[in-house]
């Protein structure tokens, strides 16, 4: 008799629940728009380097959309560890 309750109370069971979907919090959406909102700034006219010269509008745009596109942060500090060239010290200061 005991079944028979049991299957009387567990009949609007359906395999749909009227759950609201997770859409996901402000959080994880501000961490999305952070890792791809990396955008080429003006230009900064440094004497030493000669940023915007040595590299053409077109390779900033494919290199700043790669990166946008990487998928987590560790990935993009990868990458940006990788493009650093490490020279030597030309001139060691005395203090």
């Amino acid at each position: 008799m005991a079944v028979c309750a049991v299957d009387e109370n567990f009949s609007q069971v359906t395999d749909q629940p009227k759950k609201q979907p997770k859409l996901g919090s402000a959080k994880e959406i501000r961490k999305l728009e952070a890792l791809s909102g990396h955008q080429t700034g003006e230009d900064c006219r440094c004497t030493r380097l000669h940023c915007f010269q040595v590299t053409s509008a077109e390779e900033r745009h494919c290199l700043v959309d790669h990166y946008n596109s990487l998928s987590s942060k560790d990935a993009q500090v990868s990458l940006s560890a990788a493009l650093i060239n490490v020279g030597s010290v030309e001139r060691k200061r005395k203090f």
